[in-house]
């Protein structure tokens, strides 16, 4: 959302750990809360070395690159309240408390482009899961291989 009014990314990091300095400059240090949900002991190390940081108001983020409209010269709208109330939901480091998908469409800020009775549902993803990173190259393009074989779009509508 940010993206589409600034045109460039708003966590632009060069890799995961720029990244995470990227976005915990912005959004802010976690709280200890969040740290304690974190299963990754080297995560939590990693954040807590980290100085700490206030979260930055996003609206001095999320401001348009300037274009020069004939009419009116140069013009630079930015995003209006309900805009920055989805944003800051949207980018809720935790997942407990992050907007979902369903609420995202149902917010005011989407009210006029988002019909609720129109908009399609999944159902949660509960089929086998292969989350082992240590596999050899080879499993992991017969898992994918596999994925594509036994999808099935028309299971989607």
């Amino acid at each position: 959302m940010a993206e589409m009014v600034t045109k460039s990314p708003l966590f632009k990091g060069q890799g995961p750990f720029d990244q995470l300095h990227k976005t915990l400059a912005v959004l802010g240090t976690p709280s200890a809360s969040f740290l304690c949900k974190l299963t990754s002991e080297y995560a939590v190390k990693f954040i807590k070395d980290i100085p700490h940081r206030e979260p930055v108001e996003l609206r001095t983020l999320v401001k348009p690159p300037p274009r020069h409209d004939v009419t009116e010269g140069i013009v630079a709208c930015g995003i209006c309240d309900e805009g920055l109330d989805l944003l800051r939901r949207m980018v809720d480091m935790d997942p407990t408390t992050r907007i979902t998908v369903e609420e995202a469409l149902r917010h005011t800020y989407l009210a006029q482009v988002s019909d609720v009775t129109d908009e399609p549902n999944s159902t949660l993803f509960t089929g086998a899961c292969h989350n082992d990173a240590e596999e050899d190259v080879t499993v992991w393009k017969k898992l994918i291989q596999n994925e594509m074989d036994t999808f099935k779009p028309h299971d989607l509508l």
